[in-house]
């Protein structure tokens, strides 16, 4: 089926211009973007491209660890009473299977595919900071490593070192009392890591999404995908950093003695199933809404219709995301709360079929008003229905409070999360590696289509042999988490079923995995829109060349490739942006950014390069993970020297001829009308700045909720003897620090107008005064009559001081290290050089804000409640 946008991609690459520049070849074009060589350009190498495919391989490579484990679990409740594997075994493997599988394998694998496909769908050349790209991928890779190690040091070592309280960790179970090895340790901080990764990625994501669009692709044009990986991401910053917030209290229990889950010191194991649930639920969407992005990608291009209802599926996807957030104590029905407290999560558990229904039935009126071509993509996608329909049925079930606590804790359960988390996310995220396989996977290579047929029936097939059988064996009353079960039970030949779904399952992968490499060594070549697609990424050569576009897309449509004959005829202002683009600059690697609602122009800016600085400050921070668990604190601390290392290394600007502005940067500005910006994007900088703000936001309210959760458990608070009456120092610490910040802000203000005296003079008196502030403070906090070990009130209330002091310690030595930047390079740069000063005035003031809340909480609350 021929479409307009067929032969657009022709001129992507298209040699000609009318701009005052000479034009530039394909090579030398390219030559800045070209992946390094060797071992060391592997190291170094920060191309999306590269980063995607290797969170891909990696996150299979855990999916695999993972399915074994689950093989071996199969076979040893395939039948009653078996002995095939002990207890702990089982505990270990179940514990390690579910946590890879929810923390290794799910979010790193559909962040790699955002990764590898959002440039080009967006448009655009690269991804805004692509050194954090390939620190996400390293800190992934890092923390799963550490986290099986724990087989290594089990196994070989012989220590306790395998975790067995299930990929939940609940307190006391998961307390020093009751788990006194290695094993949590090596979950906790090596899971730490890995979730790093997750939220690294999620800034990623949402600034390439709101500012790294082609020009004309407003909000109300950008695809589907992109607009589920958005709302995805943005869900990650809200769900992973509790967990993070929740796994270093109850890391910091362990170690330290604290009580924030130990009730006998006043706290709570419940506070954990908070924490992990504010996660867990909205995980289960996180999880969702990317393939459910994919399957509004691919269903409208093998249907040959447009997808029905596109502004109901955004804000289904949005809805989804915001109400995902209000079901945590879905899974808490049977611990004991107020009947209020149940009555409104089921009520919100039942609502959120609503917008997940509008998508449903947005795909099912596609495919009506179409013609579906049941290729494998196509295939995927219809075995979702059944799979996901089922799983979302067993949900509403399990919302009403009388059935859930009917079979809480059994196998129906078991079977509701497969349904649901695997058969939900696995259906699509294949239809998407068949769908964007001949784009992505080395020269246009099409994935084998009969094995690809194969390959769904066996997976879909086996899985419902597998996990169907378990809705039944938990309505008998079969128990989940148990390593066996009683002869006569009546629920062997159920868990026989299950054991030999289990393996045609893996065969089905087997058969994924071997059309992969038969694809490789016998590729299939074709076109570069093999399937007549509608959105950009189709619309470069096969394979697509590093930088994507040379010449930028100017959209004009929901369905560029559908819609125009030409995805470059536009006139005025943007014709000559992307026309000198295409030619300048090409001593290093350009991108453009866009108004976040209009789609406009707005900056052109250098993207960072290869770098091993990514790699560097991944390993450190893994680095000291590692020593924390066995109690290296001096190696620890060297290890964050490391990374404050690796970070000042990461932003160093070496003052040569490649980094120095020239004319060409002058007359780029001068026929576009936007500003060139070598040391980065001002926009983006400030996003991140804002996104990182908001990280830590939601990491404090955690902190404040864990602090008045706690409250809950004293009739006397602050307890007995540990009233504080006298807080002159914190009050005056906090004046000064506010005074800092003003000096900081001032410091700003002169980089705006470009005066070097005022932004020395201003920028040394904030860094002195912030200085002062945190020596009063911590005067103050060292000389309290209780520590973080004395009850869950002096841990909470620790907790709480020793972020603030953490927050203006990271402001100050930031600043501290700007300083020095600024005055040994006074007579290399101009004031104006200097904007990464205002994002740290912004973050100064923040600081100066959260330390305003917490001093509040700390020291007025307790006393009005």
């Amino acid at each position: 089926m021929q479409r307009k946008g067929d032969k657009a991609f022709v001129s992507a690459n298209q040699e000609t211009s009318s701009t005052p520049f000479t034009t530039i070849s394909q090579e030398q074009f390219g030559d800045v973007w070209q992946i390094p060589k060797g071992i060391w350009g592997r190291l170094v190498t920060v191309q999306n491209s590269v980063i995607g495919l290797r969170f891909i391989a990696v996150a299979f490579l855990f999916f695999a660890l993972a399915g074994i484990m689950a093989l071996l679990m199969r076979l040893q409740l395939a039948n009653p009473e078996s002995t095939l594997i002990d207890p702990n075994t089982y505990n270990e493997l179940f514990t390690m299977h579910g946590s890879t599988m929810m923390y290794l394998f799910v979010i790193p694998l559909l962040e790699g595919i955002a990764t590898l496909v959002l440039p080009q769908i967006l448009g655009s050349r690269e991804l805004p900071f692509p050194r954090l790209t390939a620190f996400a991928f390293w800190t992934f890779l890092f923390g799963g490593i550490i986290f099986y190690s724990g087989f290594f040091f089990e196994y070989i070592v012989g220590m306790d070192a395998l975790a067995q309280e299930g990929w939940f960790a609940y307190p006391p179970l998961s307390g020093i009392v009751f788990s006194p090895g290695r094993g949590m340790d090596f979950w906790l901080l090596g899971l730490n890591v890995a979730e790093i990764a997750a939220i690294a990625g999620a800034f990623e994501i949402i600034l390439a999404i709101l500012l790294c669009r082609a020009p004309g692709m407003t909000l109300n044009r950008i695809p589907i995908f992109a607009w589920a990986m958005l709302v995805t991401a943005f869900m990650m910053l809200f769900a992973f950093t509790p967990l993070v917030v929740g796994s270093l209290l109850l890391e910091i229990d362990r170690k330290i003695g604290t009580h924030f889950y130990n009730p006998a010191g006043g706290g709570d194991p419940l506070l954990w199933q908070h924490i992990f649930w504010i996660f867990g639920h909205p995980d289960v969407y996180i999880q969702f809404i990317p393939p459910a992005g994919i399957l509004s990608t691919i269903i409208p291009v093998f249907s040959r219709r447009r997808l029905v209802g596109y502004p109901l599926v955004v804000l289904a996807i949005v809805s989804t995301g915001f109400l995902s957030f209000g079901l945590w104590v879905h899974h808490m029905f049977a611990t004991g709360l107020p009947e209020i407290s149940l009555s409104f999560f089921s009520v919100v558990s039942m609502a959120i079929a609503i917008p997940t229904g509008i998508q449903i039935f947005s795909w099912i009126a596609t495919m009506w008003r179409g013609k579906p071509q049941l290729k494998p993509p196509m295939l995927f996608a219809m075995g979702f229905f059944l799979v996901f329909v089922l799983g979302g049925i067993t949900g509403i079930m399990l919302a009403a409070v009388p059935v859930n606590q009917q079979v809480h804790d059994t196998y129906f359960v078991v079977a509701h999360l497969h349904y649901v988390l695997f058969g939900g996310m696995i259906f699509p995220v294949l239809a998407g590696i068949y769908y964007w396989a001949p784009k992505f996977m080395g020269n246009g290579r099409m994935l084998n289509s009969r094995l690809g047929s194969l390959n769904f029936w066996l997976v879909f097939i086996g899985f419902n042999v597998a996990f169907f059988p378990m809705h039944v064996a938990g309505l008998q009353g079969m128990p989940r988490r148990f390593y066996t079960y009683q002869a006569g039970s009546g629920l062997g030949i159920l868990n026989l079923i299950s054991t030999i779904g289990a393996f045609i399952i893996a065969a089905g992968f087997a058969v994924f995995f071997f059309n992969i490499i038969y694809s490789i060594f016998r590729p299939q070549v074709t076109e570069a829109n093999p399937w007549g697609a509608d959105t950009l990424e189709w619309g470069t050569p096969s394979p697509a060349p590093q930088y994507g576009f040379r010449k930028l897309p100017i959209v004009r449509s929901r369905h560029p490739l559908w819609d125009q004959d030409e995805l470059f005829e536009v006139s005025g202002q943007t014709k000559q942006v992307v026309e000198v683009l295409e030619q300048r600059p090409y001593r290093y690697r350009a991108q453009l950014t866009t108004g976040v609602f209009d789609g406009e122009p707005k900056e052109i800016f250098r993207v960072a390069g290869p770098s091993i600085y990514p790699l560097m400050l991944g390993f450190a921070m893994t680095a000291f993970s590692f020593f924390l668990i066995f109690d290296l604190y001096a190696l620890a601390a060297l290890a964050v020297v490391g990374s404050i290392a690796s970070l000042v290394g990461w932003h160093y600007r070496p003052n040569t001829p490649e980094e120095q502005r020239t004319e060409t940067e002058d007359r780029i500005e001068a026929l576009t009308g936007l500003p060139v910006l070598m040391a980065g994007s001002r926009r983006v900088s400030r996003g991140g700045m804002l996104l990182a703000l908001l990280t830590l936001s939601v990491a404090f309210v955690t902190l404040i909720f864990t602090y008045l959760y706690i409250r809950l458990n004293f009739d006397d608070f602050p307890p007995a003897g540990m009233e504080i009456t006298d807080v002159t120092l914190p009050i005056l610490g906090l004046i000064v620090l506010w005074v800092s910040g003003l000096f900081l802000y001032l410091a700003a203000k002169a980089v705006e107008r470009d005066s070097f005296p005022r932004l020395r003079g201003f920028f040394g008196a904030g860094v002195l005064v912030a200085a002062i502030a945190l020596g009063l403070q911590i005067r103050f906090y060292l000389s309290l009559p209780f520590d973080a070990t004395t009850n869950a009130y002096g841990s909470a209330f620790i907790m709480i001081a020793v972020f603030m002091l953490v927050l203006q310690a990271a402001s100050l030595l930031i600043n501290v290290i700007s300083l020095f930047w600024v005055l040994w390079r006074g007579n290399q740069y101009r004031a104006s050089n200097h904007k990464s000063v205002s994002e740290m005035a912004i973050f100064a003031l923040w600081a100066a804000g959260a330390t305003s809340l917490g001093s509040f909480v700390l020291f007025v609350l307790p006393y009005i409640l």
